[in-house]
């Protein structure tokens, strides 16, 4: 066989396997792949991934652009780390310095900022018929420690308070835990990882746990049982007894959406679809939101690595994928109703 033949062949055959990974993306939810290096290094037999590498990777970039999924570590680019992100995807950015929760410390400004399109969830009721926050800007960077994303969003008011019919302002950074993972919350054997954070959170953490006083200030109440001190009865403060809290009911219960003691604005969760949210009882990730001049910033910050299996891991050289949804107090955003993008190309520097 002839060498022009030979090659021939091999992108023939090339064309081929990836034609098979083109329909099992379309096949988990038209889900992109999401390049995880064990699952990816198992589709390339071993001594054919030198051979493979150079001759698909035209092939496999056009992939990549079909379907938003990023190329395979240990494929084409194990230790290509580019000094600048590829037009739509997000460089995380290297720093010699601690990794800041301050949405406006100035170490931000060495990371690139790269726009990502937001689309309105109508897939799942209750779904939203068009989207008001149309795009988010993304900033990414690391220490080789830890990992912090920045999302900014314009928003001419901020919401931060709750009550019947009344949202507060919303952002969660998304993760696949497995590769085909649909970027619609996963899918049954197919989990993500989710980091959320609301405005009413850190409106706790920077003022005081937001209570009833705080929507209706002129309200009365003559007792609450055990409670400590004098009108209004300020949670936590005036609930340190046992027996006060008692009357917290889905605090007992252990709700997580009814801690008085909160501690973070942002909680883990993970999925596998709709209607599976899980909350991660124990959470590593840190955040902070800050509204200025027309515009929410939040900053997540966790480690890169952890023990939990529920988390994702990072490392440095990682190239994966990760999504994005906001929901907008204003328009009556919450739960399924929001705007969310597909899945975005990142790529940790070394």
């Amino acid at each position: 066989m002839t060498d022009q033949k030979f090659i021939a062949a091999l992108v023939a055959g090339s064309a081929i396997a990836i034609g098979g990974l083109v329909w099992g993306a379309f096949t988990f939810g038209s889900a992109p792949r999401s390049s995880h290096a064990a699952e990816a290094a198992a589709l390339v037999p071993p001594g054919q991934l030198d051979a493979l590498s150079r001759q698909i990777q035209a092939l496999d970039s056009r992939l990549a652009t079909m379907t938003g999924a990023p190329t395979a570590p240990g494929l084409l680019s194990a230790t290509h780390t580019p000094a600048e992100p590829t037009e739509g995807e997000i460089l995380v950015k290297w720093v010699d310095s601690n990794v800041p929760l301050d949405p406006a410390s100035t170490t931000w400004s060495m990371a690139p900022i790269t726009s990502v399109a937001l689309q309105p969830q109508n897939q799942a009721v209750p779904m939203i018929d068009q989207a008001t926050v149309t795009q988010v800007r993304v900033q990414a960077i690391t220490n080789g420690r830890q990992i912090g994303w920045r999302v900014a969003w314009p928003d001419p008011a901020p919401n931060r308070l709750v009550d019947a019919a009344r949202f507060c302002d919303a952002v969660a950074v998304q993760l696949p835990l497995k590769a085909n993972a649909a970027y619609t919350m996963g899918a049954s054997g197919f989990p993500v990882q989710i980091l959320h954070w609301k405005a009413l959170w850190q409106q706790d953490l920077d003022s005081h746990f937001q209570d009833v006083e705080d929507l209706y200030p002129n309200y009365w109440t003559d007792l609450y049982w055990f409670a400590s001190g004098k009108f209004p009865y300020h949670v936590p403060e005036s609930f340190v007894r046992p027996e006060s809290r008692d009357w917290f009911i889905a605090y007992r219960a252990g709700n997580p959406m009814a801690n008085i003691d909160r501690v973070a604005s942002a909680e883990e969760l993970t999925a596998e679809g709709f209607g599976s949210l899980t909350h991660q009882p124990d959470s590593v990730t840190v955040a902070r939101g800050a509204w200025t001049n027309g515009e929410w910033a939040v900053v997540f910050v966790r480690p890169m690595e952890t023990v939990d299996p529920d988390d994702f891991q990072f490392a440095p050289g990682t190239r994966d994928t990760v999504a994005f949804a906001v929901w907008d107090g204003a328009a009556s955003n919450v739960g399924a109703r929001k705007q969310h993008s597909q899945w975005i190309v990142f790529e940790v520097q070394k």
